[in-house]
Parts: structure tokens; sequence; C-alpha cells
């Protein structure tokens, strides 16, 4: 059985994979904790930053913003991810 890849439309997952908005060519994806009353972000706007800080909201201070990707995290897709992101994720999700 394969497992979903993608999220179905209402799932809100506790953590997700993103980029920032000024991402450029294939560089390595972030994760960062979901907000359960916003949800995943897929058209941009996040509220939360990723675990090494590389995405992050979006203020009148610094130049941010992102957006998730509905990619499940899963083992093999860590293997593209920022490694700050992919050991704080693991940490996080240790007890899980």
């Amino acid at each position: 059985m394969n497992p979903r890849l993608e999220y179905a439309p209402a799932e809100i997952p506790p953590f997700a994979f993103c980029e920032p908005v000024w991402v450029t060519g294939p560089a390595p994806w972030c994760i960062r904790p979901v907000n359960p009353a916003t949800g995943l972000r897929l058209g941009g706007g996040v509220d939360t930053s990723s675990f090494c800080g590389r995405v992050h909201p979006s203020n009148t201070k610094t130049v941010g913003g992102g957006w998730d990707l509905n990619v499940r995290i899963t083992e093999h897709h860590l293997g593209h991810c920022c490694p700050k992101c992919a050991a704080a994720y693991r940490k996080a999700t240790e007890d899980a």
C-alpha cells in the first residue's frame, strides 16, 4: 500500500515543508510548525517560521514570507531538506 504523498484538502499536519518567497532553483526545503488555527499556507503567507529561520512570516521590518509545499514529510523527502530543519523535525517528533 502506497501512502498518500500529498495532504487531503482539509488536513492540517503539525509540520510542513515550506519555501521562502525568494527561493531560486533547486534549493533545499525547510520545515515549519503549522499553526492549527490557519492550517497549510499553500498559496503563501506562512505565519510561523521554519526551524532554521530561513522561511519566516512577512512583516514590515523584514523581507520574508513563504509558502507550504503539498508534500507529506517522509524520510525520503528529508533528503532534500535543510539539514537544520531535518534535525529539528526529528527531535520534535522523536517521541511521537
